[in-house]
């Protein structure tokens, strides 16, 4: 099978290699601030015995390269993309 063609490869974090592997791999973008943003709230949530969520969404970032196709047959019907957004106000 080859990526970007009859099988789409996704990566995370957009590490500088991404962009230079054959063929260049789509990546998910997530900002460190943001992931130390939410690790540092919920140090202080336990630090000061309060209720820390078990779940934290952060915004992402779709890097599209050449290693994803669109989807073909049944298997892959196309679907409205999913958006998650941050808590804001903190």
């Amino acid at each position: 099978m080859t990526p970007g063609k009859e099988v789409s490869v996704v990566g995370f974090d957009d590490l500088n290699d991404s962009r230079l592997l054959s063929p260049p791999l789509t990546t998910v973008r997530v900002k460190g601030a943001d992931i130390g943003r939410e690790a540092c709230y919920l140090l202080e949530r336990l630090l000061g015995n309060e209720h820390a969520p078990k779940k934290i969404l952060v915004d992402v970032e779709l890097i599209e390269r050449e290693s994803n196709t669109p989807p073909t047959g049944s298997m892959g019907a196309a679907t409205e993309p999913l958006e998650r957004k941050a808590r804001k106000g903190r």
